[in-house]
């Protein structure tokens, strides 16, 4: 929970190593008229301690603008503050913001009231969305293909949408089908169940016309070019045409 305001707050360090965000917090100024209770309140207190819980807007180096409340900040380790942000749908969310990456910040005004009722927050559930944003991140990493063509990867992504697939190397999986290299239905070759063969050979053919429709569309209406190469290499041979049909 976050504690309270003048008591216990995250404590400030005087900027040594770091002193690039107390720079910028101490640049603020309120937009619009002073308020002279304002300033008088504030008289003595640290830039840093003025602005936390105000409502600012950070404006960052690639000319992004984010507005949230200063939810605390670290002026001696990471160098970065935290704004929290009430969301349309009523959550309430938290965006980390490095120094380095702040050109200016601008105050709308002195913080509010302290007595808001801290929201509850779950931790059991927070726990679980982490894993189950991590194990998702690893599933779709999965789905890359390394040193693989652009065009390989593009049958990779298709045929995914309709099969489960995974990478080999420069192979891609479906069931215990390995399409090889140029990735054409007469490159596959089954394991136990010729049944599988067929289905995929059927689905890699449907895919790899809707790929050559959309590259036409585009200007390619000779054919597809050949492929161009992801960085670590990859196989040199182009799809070509197929002859092969689904019976």
């Amino acid at each position: 929970s976050r504690p309270a305001r003048g008591e216990g707050t995250p404590r400030v360090v005087r900027p040594g190593k770091a002193p690039g965000l107390a720079q910028r917090l101490g640049g603020w100024r309120p937009r619009g008229r002073s308020d002279p209770r304002l300033c008088q309140s504030m008289a003595g207190q640290p830039p840093e301690q003025q602005l936390l819980g105000a409502q600012i807007k950070v404006v960052t180096t690639y000319g992004d603008e984010l507005d949230g409340e200063l939810y605390c900040y670290d002026l001696s380790g990471s160098n970065s503050l935290v704004l929290r942000q009430r969301l349309s749908n009523g959550r309430i969310g938290y965006k980390w913001v490095s120094s380095a990456a702040i050109r200016e910040i601008r105050a709308f005004g002195p913080p509010g009231p302290l007595d808001e009722v801290i929201p509850p927050f779950d931790t059991c559930q927070a726990e679980e969305r982490a894993h189950a944003s991590s194990e998702k991140a690893q599933r779709l990493s999965t789905n890359w293909g390394v040193g693989v063509t652009e065009h390989a990867q593009e049958v990779f992504d298709a045929l995914s949408n309709t099969l489960p697939c995974r990478w080999d190397k420069e192979d891609i999986m479906c069931h215990d089908v390995r399409i090889a290299p140029p990735y054409t239905p007469e490159s596959c070759t089954v394991g136990a169940s010729p049944s599988s063969l067929i289905r995929v050979k059927q689905v890699l053919h449907g895919e790899l016309e809707r790929l050559r429709r959309t590259a036409g569309s585009k200007g390619n209406a000779g054919g597809s070019q050949p492929p161009r190469f992801r960085e670590g290499g990859g196989d040199a041979r182009s799809m070509g045409s197929s002859s092969w049909a689904p019976r």
